[in-house]
């Protein structure tokens, strides 16, 4: 798992590029396509990479033009490389996003398809950043976050209209204040970017946490993080992660994300067999 201080890291250098949702972009008002980006997201959870590789092959079949599908194959990559602690999938996570920009370009010549255009210009930006600083390219992360940067205000601008984008929103409104104030040497950089609202972040992140839309799983795990090491709320970190655990039981990492929320919160008995899950798991690996 990445130690806390790389994962803030990786978050300063994305104020504006971690949860982008998928509900606004034209494609996505397609009902096949809707359900099944959702069912692959679902099994991406469980741990069943190659079973999503196989949906979202099938939807880049059925969709050929739109850079949806292989945003999503990208994504799916993405998690088994989070999983696995290797560099075996950055190649095709590279891959996926190149194609996706590739047909996006398309999109840009159309009047009718900007929000669809903003969307994946924004994300695959925003992927090809958590890639290299994963892989600690910092210089690298910070030319392509340089990149998605025009596009923060559209994102930001639309958390009224879906929770998906509450997270988005939530997730820079709270860090381009909560860490700036905690490293003062990022401040004089935050003059390029708009102002932060920590409080108005927390909120924003919860919406999207306790309502049903794509960015859910993906916002009660960031807000883990969130309760853990900045508001110091051990008992809702403790909630947030018993809920994925209990959604996910496959998923080691949500596994692993709920027994430190316990340690943190002291509840030292309940963390044990947990642990002791985790352990079996790896050993049989």
């Amino acid at each position: 798992m990445l130690h806390m201080s790389q994962r803030i890291c990786s978050t300063i250098l994305l104020l504006f590029l971690l949860g982008c949702p998928f509900a606004y972009s034209q494609v996505f008002y397609d009902q096949q396509f809707r359900h099944l980006a959702n069912e692959g997201m679902e099994l991406i959870y469980h741990q069943e990479n190659e079973e999503a590789a196989q949906v979202f092959t099938q939807l880049k079949a059925q969709y050929p033009e739109p850079p949806g599908p292989y945003f999503l194959l990208a994504a799916n990559r993405w998690w088994q490389s989070y999983m696995s602690h290797t560099h075996l999938y950055h190649k095709y996570i590279r891959q996926h996003l190149d194609k996706a920009l590739e047909l996006n370009k398309k999109l840009s010549k159309k009047e009718d398809a900007y929000l669809e255009y903003t969307f994946f210009q924004y994300m695959c930006y925003a992927f090809k950043t958590r890639l290299h600083t994963l892989r600690r390219e910092w210089w690298s992360a910070a030319n392509l976050g340089r990149k998605a940067l025009p596009y923060i205000n559209d994102c930001l601008e639309l958390a009224e209209i879906s929770p998906e984008f509450y997270f988005s929103a939530g997730i820079y409104h709270y860090y381009a204040e909560s860490y700036p104030s905690e490293h003062p040497y990022i401040q004089p950089l935050m003059i390029f970017f708009p102002d932060g609202d920590a409080q108005k972040g927390l909120q924003e992140m919860e919406k999207a946490a306790e309502v049903s839309n794509f960015a859910q799983v993906e916002a009660i795990f960031y807000l883990i993080d969130v309760y853990i090491y900045w508001e110091k709320d051990y008992q809702k970190a403790v909630d947030l992660a018993q809920s994925l655990y209990q959604k996910y039981p496959e998923n080691t990492w949500f596994k692993a994300e709920y027994v430190r929320a316990l340690v943190y919160a002291e509840q030292y008995e309940k963390a044990l067999p947990i642990i002791e899950e985790v352990k079996s798991h790896f050993e049989k690996i």
